[in-house]
């Protein structure tokens, strides 16, 4: 797929015919990239509620695999203080595709953080790419022109196997400047696979401001003849789109548009293949030169074993799906609230099968809250007083006074499946408002 040349100034990639440079030493030869995942109760089409909370489709963890980066599942609902620190351990993130609402979501406000992290970390002359894919294309173009809608119907196009139209920007970009293979596979045959509603239109790509941050580099047409954007970059930041799917292609049998293996021979096809791991051999290159350092505790191989989905079983029929069942936790702005952290271990619960929030074990705090009375629990020598109770049928959380905490076991569960169901995050927002009805 690639070869490797060293020279006393560095270290050069050769990705296809493209040529990225690295330096040792400044970059990473164990990139880690951070995928975004997604609420299982948010998108009916995503049948896995009984599963877990958040899930992430395997075959993007198997495209950036295959490029030689590790994964680090990022959760969608983490507060802003968490984002800092899964973007501190990662060298790229990717945006995947889905069905998550992006307008008014906690899932748009997470996304939002990350692009503006990666923003400021390249302007600082740090090297931190992004990629969005379908979903995270659209994600991507409304984050940089916000508040902007761009984003416009596209017919015909879930699903739709086609070329890409490469612009004349192609040939000069970060993503495919000499790599003439790629630049062909794309653009012969039916190798993209689309599987969206929505994008953005070549005719308004200026207008609403788009042109200025991104440039165009390949369009496709809806059944309806309208030219959407199909592959994109940004212009001062490695930042990279794509509307159809390049981890498809490899990794993905048993979806509707793979159904019939004539017309899905193109997409399946060798080099349909080896263009779109090159697209991820690119994208991967330039994590290498991030020097974030990762954590070993957060990469994907330690936390799950991805689920078959495919066969019908799940819609839309992905191979392999991670799941993740997350308890109710809060972040150290919530700690605060509820906790005084007095210098104890970070893994001082985990010898107890507890869940630590600052210095407290949540599961103490459950084990305690059992009944409609309040109930003072204290942890001597490593948190102050929590103060749990039922307080009606609302559940409060008066931040400015860690005393005047109230809630119930009941209630924080009810609350959780309340606010998540209207797309917002019990981790971040119950500390942003004073109260939950």
């Amino acid at each position: 797929m690639f070869s490797m040349l060293i020279r006393c100034s560095g270290l050069v990639l050769l990705l296809g015919a493209s040529v990225l440079a690295v330096d040792v030493t400044s970059g990473t030869s164990r990139p880690v990239i951070g995928i975004l995942t997604q609420p299982t109760n948010v998108d009916p089409s995503y049948n896995l509620s009984s599963y877990g909370d958040s899930y992430l489709v395997a075959s993007y963890v198997k495209w950036v695999e295959a490029a030689g980066a590790r994964v680090v599942p990022v959760p969608w609902d983490a507060p802003s203080s968490l984002l800092s620190e899964y973007f501190s351990h990662t060298n790229g993130m990717l945006f995947p595709g889905g069905g998550t609402p992006l307008h008014n979501s906690t899932y748009r406000e997470t996304g939002e953080t990350l692009f503006q992290l990666a923003k400021a970390a390249n302007a600082r002359g740090e090297v931190y790419p992004l990629w969005g894919t379908c979903l995270g294309f659209e994600e991507l173009m409304s984050l940089s022109v916000s508040p902007t809608s761009v984003l416009r119907h596209t017919a015909g196009t879930d699903p739709m196997l086609a070329p890409v139209r490469l612009t004349a920007a192609a040939a000069r970009s970060k993503l495919l400047r000499g790599d003439t293979a790629t630049q062909r596979a794309l653009q012969e045959g039916n190798v993209s696979v689309n599987l969206h509603n929505s994008g953005v239109y070549l005719k308004t790509f200026d207008s609403n401001g788009l042109g200025s941050f991104w440039d165009v580099l390949g369009t496709n047409e809806d059944a309806k003849g309208v030219t959407f954007v199909s592959l994109a970059e940004a212009k001062a930041f490695p930042f990279f789109a794509a509307q159809f799917h390049p981890e498809k292609n490899a990794y993905e049998w048993e979806q509707a548009w793979s159904s019939d293996a004539q017309v899905a021979a193109a997409a399946h096809s060798r080099h349909a293949v080896d263009a779109m791991h090159s697209l991820a051999a690119t994208f991967v290159g330039y994590a290498r030169q991030s020097e974030h350092l990762p954590d070993p505790t957060q990469i994907i191989d330690v936390l799950a074993s991805p689920l078959y989905t495919g066969g019908g079983l799940i819609p839309p029929r992905n191979m392999q799906t991670y799941v993740f069942k997350m308890a109710p936790t809060m972040d150290t702005e919530q700690a605060a609230c509820m906790a005084e952290g007095l210098g104890c271990e970070q893994n001082f619960c985990s010898g107890k099968g507890m869940l630590q929030v600052g210095c407290c074990c949540l599961t103490d705090f459950h084990a305690r809250c059992d009944g409609s009375e309040e109930t003072t629990h204290s942890d001597p020598g490593q948190c102050r007083d929590v103060i749990l109770c039922a307080t009606n049928s609302s559940v409060k959380w008066d931040c400015a006074d860690p005393s005047s905490g109230a809630i119930r076991l009941q209630d924080w569960n009810a609350f959780v499946t309340k606010s998540k169901g209207q797309g917002l995050s019990p981790v971040r927002d119950a500390c942003t408002k004073a109260q939950y009805c």
